[in-house]
């Protein structure tokens, strides 16, 4: 009864989600037990003979296959000028993007270039091909840092801007080791980096706690020495290592699906995982990395390998500096550049299809999942500031294990490049683009491009650090999906049947719209789940319309009231002080029966005489009084003051006004009919502010309830 909340969804189950299965014999049944990766469990009792035997056997080949090449991901195909996904990133079309390369001026030139020194992977194995140095860096020095670097990891330049040396380099370790071993060729290259900043000065940011670097010299790495790089300065941000997260992921998930937890403890309990803190952590050394680049400095980040805690630093310090990497354009190639191809081990990290027997246990570590906590944690504080929804971050989480798609196998691109997965697998990049109006926020506030060309620091999302870290909390969506307690609301769940409408009922919503009649049902088809963050988006689609209409209806009330005004308006130049409000007059207009023709020339009366007050140059109430002319009165009150000819000319001069103001009335009320009818509900009344979404909904008189 406790998992009534539990759909159908529960049980469809990737066989490359399973973490490993446990068989228990018992004298009536066979119980089986399922540990997912992405926080499921499931218990099944099977009878005792062949057939559970049978099925058993298959499952177990199905799960752990011989090769990874028998994975689904090398079976599921769609349409091949739909998989674009895999031609998202290109690392100098993205250089070109970003200007880093560019002269700075007339007279001087970007301190940066690229090098194809690692075109077959011969300097640096899990590195890109092309790489970005600094300009005066010959190509055998280059040989000589990745020689002393671990991993041959050495550091390499992954964004920039122009005109400054505000920029984020990436490496792994040093081989500095116990005896204090130094390479000239690696302190001149970060020479090179501080010099091309005011302060000559490269930061950098060890992601490590520092007990941690010096343990690792016992091994022959460790960290930079001050004494020897002179033009560095080094923090340490205390990050736990693969693990810490490891274990924390664990009790994280076993407190998700305890079904005898104590709900009036359980935000304690998860404060004790550990999980939130280890969050807190890799923000706050983003932001410090955001900061220090923000204000024209170089930045190295780098950990222990650079491959895991390095590349969330440098990703989510990017997702702050740059609009362009919150859009559903920019993600992907984000996530390409500072995960895929700079060697985040994801087949090393998740076990692709491995069996317990055939993997390293103590290398599998959820930090993908980590980073994406984090990106949650942005865009659910800061949702105007990302052009897609937190149900965008979900699928992504999901399709981590699912290995339906070859994006995130294997280990570097190397490996993906020698097994071809861009020709043998469908991007995930292509599919979440096909399904890209289901993802888009409805309350993005895209930057100004050319108010981001005057002043680039428009586009920066750096709150401060408080803000931020006090606004860490546990995101339910993946963590509480299939928790046996019910833990959404009623409305996050109903949203689950929306998902296949779109954020703009399904209209193409601009040129990165893929036509999908070419697919499958399947293929298109999102994973049921639920969302808190899809309520706030029924909230809004709901709202938004509710606000449309009654602006459509205030503005077609107040034409008509005007229009029988300016009849009303007579020649000879004399008003009268008309009588009931406007708001009077809506609470009669909604009445049944007739009104009488006195009711609505009074009607026509106050309006008009709201609307000539502020025309009038002297604001006197004689001057902008309306005549009340009703049945059974020959004139409204009549004014004491003395009517000249300059204030009938006054008057005619108003009439103009307001019959110019109706005219402005009506081609407003045609424009807004065209957006209506198009659909494109682009929320101009939602004001999203810090934790949470404040809904200033319209400026009418009767706005919806919330």
């Amino acid at each position: 009864g406790a998992c009534m909340h539990l759909d159908d969804s529960y049980y469809r189950v990737p066989v490359s989600s399973i973490n490993k299965l446990e068989r228990e014999r018992r004298s009536e049944c066979i119980l089986l037990t399922i540990f997912c990766k992405d926080v499921r469990e499931l218990r099944f009792q099977l009878p005792i003979g062949d057939e559970s035997e049978r099925a058993y056997t298959v499952l177990v080949h199905y799960t752990y296959p011989e090769h990874t090449k028998y994975l689904f991901a090398f079976e599921h195909a769609i349409p091949k000028e739909l998989n674009v996904g895999w031609d998202l990133y290109d690392v100098q079309a993205e250089f070109k993007r970003q200007r880093c390369l560019e002269a700075w001026d007339t007279t001087t030139v970007a301190p940066w270039r690229l090098t194809k020194a690692n075109t077959t992977y011969d300097v640096s194995p899990s590195y890109p091909h092309v790489l970005c140095i600094p300009r005066d860096l010959t190509d055998g020095e280059l040989v000589a840092v990745a020689a002393f670097r671990s991993e041959q990891r050495l550091p390499v330049l992954t964004w920039g801007q122009r005109g400054n040396a505000g920029s984020i380099w990436r490496s792994s370790q040093p081989k500095v080791g116990v005896s204090g071993a130094q390479c000239a060729e690696d302190e001149r290259l970060c020479d090179l980096v501080a010099q091309a900043s005011a302060n000559g000065v490269v930061h950098i940011i060890d992601c490590r706690p520092k007990t941690s670097a010096n343990a690792n010299k016992l091994t022959g790495h460790g960290f930079e020495n001050s004494n020897n790089y002179q033009s560095s300065s080094i923090v340490f941000m205390n990050i736990a290592n693969i693990h810490a997260m490891r274990d924390s992921f664990a009790r994280m998930t076993a407190l998700a699906l305890d079904p005898k937890v104590h709900d009036v403890n359980f935000g304690s309990l998860v404060e004790e995982t550990k999980w939130l803190s280890h969050i807190r952590g890799v923000l706050a050394a983003a932001h410090h990395t955001a900061t220090l680049v923000q204000h024209c400095e170089p930045v190295l980040v780098h950990c222990s390998h650079g491959w895991d805690r390095t590349s969330q630093v440098a990703a989510i310090a990017q997702l702050m500096l740059d609009p362009f990497f919150r859009t559903l354009e920019g993600f992907p190639i984000l996530v390409e550049k500072d995960f895929a191809s700079f060697g985040h081990p994801f087949q090393l990290r998740h076990a692709h299809g491995e069996s317990r027997a055939d993997r390293t246990d103590d290398q599998i570590s959820p930090i993908f999942i980590q980073f994406l906590d984090a990106v949650w944690q942005l865009v659910n504080l800061f949702p105007a500031s990302f052009e897609f929804t937190p149900r965008y971050l979900l699928q992504i989480a999901e399709h981590v294990t699912s290995c339906r798609f070859g994006t995130l196998l294997c280990n570097t691109d190397r490996e993906r490049t020698e097994q071809d997965l861009r020709t043998r697998t469908v991007s995930l990049w292509s599919w979440l683009r096909l399904n890209r109006s289901s993802f888009l926020s409805l309350v993005y506030r895209r930057p100004n491009r050319l108010a981001m060309a005057a002043d680039p620091r428009g586009g920066l999302l750096l709150p401060p650090v408080s803000v931020l870290l006090r606004g860490v909390v546990l995101w339910r969506d993946y963590f509480l999906r299939w928790s046996p307690r019910s833990s959404f609301t009623h409305g996050a769940a109903e949203a689950r049947s929306h998902k296949g409408r779109g954020a703009l009922g399904g209209i193409q919503y601009d040129e990165h719209d893929l036509d999908t009649s070419k697919c499958r049902a399947a293929d298109l088809k999102l994973s049921e789940a639920a969302c808190v963050n899809s309520e706030w988006d029924g909230w809004v689609v709901e709202a938004t319309s509710e606000a449309d209409k009654w602006r459509g209806k205030a503005l077609q009330e107040k034409m008509q009231v005007m229009e029988l005004g300016s009849d009303g308006l007579g020649g000879d130049g004399h008003r009268g002080a008309g009588t009931g409000s406007e708001d009077e007059s809506e609470s009669r207009s909604d009445d049944s029966g007739s009104e009488s023709g006195e009711d609505h020339t009074t009607r026509a009366s106050s309006a008009l005489a709201d609307l000539l007050q502020p025309l009038s140059p002297t604001g006197g109430a004689c001057e902008s009084a309306v005549a009340h002319t009703g049945p059974g009165s020959d004139s409204g009150a009549p004014c004491d003051a003395p009517q000249s000819e300059a204030h009938e000319a006054e008057q005619a001069t108003v009439v103009l006004q307001l019959r110019e103001e109706i005219r402005n009335l009506r081609e407003e009320n045609a424009r807004q009919a065209e957006e209506l009818a198009a659909a494109r509900l682009r929320a101009q009344e939602v004001d999203p502010g810090d934790g949470g979404l404040l809904l200033a909904l319209s400026k009418s008189k009767k706005p919806p309830p919330i």
